[in-house]
């Protein structure tokens, strides 16, 4: 994983069109440069305390509509109810 993380490897990677995980990484690229800046004021979506409710909708949202027990609009509308009321919005 360390060497996954280097500058020069995640540079690499870019070159295949991967946007990179380190904010170290210089590149002439405007795109990835402002992936790279944006980073500085930026917190993990999944750490976010309001994705605590996001989780288990969205999870059951998913299996509903596979499962032909729902039709994808009635399920996205229902996730977003509960997320909605568990975020208290």
């Amino acid at each position: 994983m360390w060497f996954m993380a280097q500058p020069d490897t995640q540079l690499m990677m870019t070159e295949v069109g991967h946007i990179p995980s380190n904010p170290a990484v210089k590149t002439d690229d405007p795109f990835i440069a402002g992936f790279l800046a944006q980073t500085a004021s930026a917190s993990y979506f999944p750490n976010e305390p309001e994705m605590g409710a996001v989780w288990g909708p969205s999870d059951d949202m998913i299996t509903k509509v596979i499962e032909g027990k729902s039709e994808p609009q009635a399920a996205v509308e229902e996730a977003c109810q509960l997320i909605d009321a568990a975020n208290k919005k």
